[in-house]
């Protein structure tokens, strides 16, 4: 009887070993949690879009007639920042972007992220949807100069953030 010389491994050990790598993979995947890493990219780019937005917009309503400053009103909304120069692009939200109402003096669609103003142009508010669960805006408002996480939108005779 001859004795086979093994070289190699057998299919089976092949299989365990490709299961155990798989089981290891998924395992590594879970604990990374890349939907969540995803999302709060996306988070932090609205944040960070919303804020040169409002440092546009505080630019502007600093650099105008001194006398009588204002926000941009509707009829150019945001577009207006690129005309003064305050901006060289007005930025394009990535995640779903928000359904902006259009009023006389409500909203803009002119870029991904809504702004409203009064019609006096002393108050204003600009905000984006937010991609992670919890809250649905990130959002900045004239009237409190703050950033926050708002679960609805403000409007147009409230233009604070909720």
């Amino acid at each position: 009887m001859k004795l086979f010389n093994r070289k190699g491994f057998t299919l089976i050990e092949l299989l365990v070993v490709i299961a155990v790598l798989g089981v290891l993979a998924a395992a590594v995947i879970t604990a990374i949690n890349p939907l969540g890493k995803i999302n709060a990219a996306k988070d932090a780019n609205v944040k960070s879009d919303i804020s040169g937005i409002a440092s546009a917009l505080q630019s502007y309503y600093t650099g105008q007639n001194p006398s009588a400053p204002a926000y941009p009103l509707l009829a150019a909304g945001l577009d207006d920042l690129k005309i003064t120069g305050e901006v060289k692009v007005i930025p394009n939200q990535q995640t779903p972007a928000p359904a902006c109402a259009a009023s006389p003096n409500g909203y803009t669609t002119g870029t991904d992220y809504c702004y409203v103003v009064t019609a006096t142009g002393d108050q204003a508010a600009v905000w984006g949807n937010t991609a992670s669960s919890g809250t649905n805006f990130w959002c900045w408002d004239s009237t409190n100069a703050v950033f926050k996480n708002s679960a609805t939108a403000p409007t147009l005779l409230a233009p604070t953030c909720p």
